[in-house]
């Protein structure tokens, strides 16, 4: 038996735009020959349903924060923030979830990221009117490589709530949850789903 394969991996999936999608459909209609196709997703709730048919599904356990931690420091150019803030590894432990979005999370500056949701977090009540609709302007809502990912953003803004539960903290914790989970809708406007986490944070202290 010939066991010479050639291996086509497909990654974080649910961030397709329905056309590379349903170019994908095509390639496992008509798959290579002596070939496999790996196609991850964060849930398979976010695949067309004619994409799953196709495929034979696999539940993954989650990485554990400790494997996160010790997948960090495998990686080079490792810091740590200042100023009291945890250090970089925690963040990421707390953060992350996987060793894609640990890349990710340094990739774009642990400390940036960190510090810009603290940042919201300290003013999101303070900022005025139609202002308040302008705190994004450092989040990627397309595909800006320079600003920061909105889900990274989500994720750092819990780990704050967290880290300093009170009343209004515990309840932007259930908002942000709620939109983390529409994160992963297929063809979700991110400029239209910050607005209205930024109005619902800012109503609950109303």
């Amino acid at each position: 038996t010939n066991y010479n394969k050639t291996v086509f991996v497909f990654t974080d999936a649910e961030k397709m735009s329905q056309t590379a999608e349903n170019a994908l459909l095509k390639l496992l209609e008509e798959p290579p020959n002596n070939a496999f196709i790996v196609i991850t997703a964060i849930s398979e709730y976010a695949l067309l349903d004619t994409v799953k048919s196709r495929c034979v599904i696999m539940h993954m356990d989650r990485y554990t924060p400790d494997e996160l931690f010790d997948y960090y420091w495998s990686l080079e150019g490792t810091e740590f923030l200042t100023d009291g803030m945890p250090n970089e590894a925690e963040v990421v432990q707390a953060v992350c979830e996987t060793p894609g979005e640990v890349q990710q999370f340094i990739k774009q500056g642990v400390s940036r990221v960190y510090r810009y949701a603290e940042l919201v977090f300290n003013n999101i009540l303070d900022v005025t009117g139609a202002n308040a609709l302008k705190i994004g302007s450092q989040i990627a809502f397309k595909d800006e490589q320079d600003k920061i990912d909105l889900l990274l953003f989500f994720k750092s803004f819990i780990n704050i709530c967290g880290s300093r539960l009170d009343k209004i903290s515990a309840q932007w914790i259930q908002i942000t949850v709620k939109y983390v989970n529409q994160l992963s809708l297929k063809g979700v406007n991110k400029t239209m789903l910050f607005d209205n986490w930024v109005l619902d944070c800012r109503a609950v202290a109303l």
